[in-house]
């Protein structure tokens, strides 16, 4: 996603103020091709792997002891599978198909997101990839976080002060996880359905998804499911803490030593000059 939006930034940058003698030049070119296949492919990517980490969490919690939790090599199959998948349908427009003509090129930014009321090329499959599956998958990831939150609230035998604090914890993780879903995903849906409706959206609208909307999720994704983890704030703790004494240690090592090394200095300065006297 940073790549594409680099891309985006570049040629906006190179076009700035003759864009409109160039448009249909660079709509049609391979970087722009080349733009609108990575921003495809990262996005789906995305909510693929966002699909896979909440199916995981969900045996976890409902199924504990029905099914088996994923395992590393599970985990490494299955995401092989959905880099393939992505890959595929980001490759698919791109093999010279005559019903895909110039896909990616609908738009300035190289976006194949359908929400005009116009009916270009491809937009059937436009409509499958980025509304339907997108869809689906946003479906699956609230309603399986709001299962997982009441069935841990639930299982609790006696509310406790620590345990409330857990749950409203694990509430404001969950609703973050959640929210920045939908603020990602559901404006593009709700906007290709209106246009599926005979809506008419604005152009502009297009670039705001582009530099926005869709690069919210691949911003805030390796906050949310990394660096807020406990494993890893308890690891990073664990090593600015080793940090801090190794480097409290070795100043008060480098102190004594200069205190030592003055006293000492002060000790011959006095002996040479009695022997002087």
């Amino acid at each position: 996603m940073g790549g594409y939006l680099m891309i985006i930034a570049v040629v906006d940058s190179y076009y700035r103020g003759t864009y409109i003698v160039y448009d249909k030049l660079w709509r049609e070119s391979d970087l722009c091709k080349f733009a609108g296949f990575i921003s495809t492919f990262s996005s789906e990517l995305s909510v693929f792997t966002l699909t896979i980490i909440t199916l995981d969490r969900l045996i976890v919690i409902i199924f504990p002891l029905k099914l088996r939790r994923i395992g590393i090599k599970e985990a490494v199959i299955a995401m092989l599978l959905l880099w393939i998948v992505a890959f595929i349908l980001s490759l698919i427009p791109l093999v010279g198909i005559e019903y895909f003509h110039n896909f990616y090129g609908r738009s300035g930014v190289c976006l194949a997101l359908h929400i005009t009321s116009k009916k270009p090329n491809g937009w059937q499959y436009s409509v499958a990839v980025f509304l339907a599956v997108n869809l689906v998958s946003f479906l699956i990831i609230c309603v399986s976080y709001l299962w997982m939150f009441f069935v841990a609230k639930k299982t609790r035998s006696a509310v406790r002060k620590n345990e409330a604090r857990s749950d409203t914890a694990m509430a404001r993780r969950m609703t973050i996880i959640v929210l920045t879903d939908f603020f990602c995903w559901i404006p593009i849906i709700l906007l290709g359905f209106l246009s599926l409706g005979g809506v008419k959206v604005p152009p502009e609208v297009y670039a705001w998804i582009a530099v926005f909307v869709l690069p919210l999720n691949s911003a805030l994704n390796p906050v949310i499911y990394t660096i807020s983890t406990a494993p890893f704030l308890r690891n990073f703790r664990k090593r600015a803490s080793y940090f801090r004494k190794s480097f409290t240690g070795s100043v008060k090592t480098d102190t004594k030593h200069s205190f030592l090394d003055s006293s000492v200095g002060k000790f011959v300065d006095l002996m040479n000059r009695d022997k002087q006297i």
